[in-house]
């Protein structure tokens, strides 16, 4: 078990209600959300967001042209899901948790 599962594991049963968010924290799952390299665990790991959770605040804060273009983005890439990620490409595969333009 990677230290990743063990965190998310760790986190599932703190969830966290989406309404609770920051604005400066809705906009930074949104934008972990768009970026491809970011997976839903990672977000969970950060702001004890489920999968459904993302895909509600999402649809909640985009267009509903851009939801439906996020959503067929994310349905078939493997980053975005850590299972299918790490049976790609190895359990070592170092995995980023922050965009660039994020300081720190």
């Amino acid at each position: 078990m990677t230290l990743l599962s063990k965190l998310v594991k760790k986190n599932t049963d703190v969830r966290r209600d989406p309404k609770e968010l920051s604005r400066a924290e809705i906009d930074r799952v949104i934008m972990m959300a768009w970026e491809d390299r970011t997976s839903f665990d990672a977000i969970q790991t950060q702001f004890s967001l489920s999968h459904g959770d993302v895909i509600r605040l999402m649809r909640q804060e985009m267009k509903p042209r851009s939801f439906r273009m996020w959503r067929k983005r994310t349905a078939g890439r493997a980053t975005k899901h850590e299972a299918t990620f790490s049976s790609q490409h190895g359990e070592n595969r170092c995995r980023r948790f922050r965009a660039k333009s994020q300081r720190g």
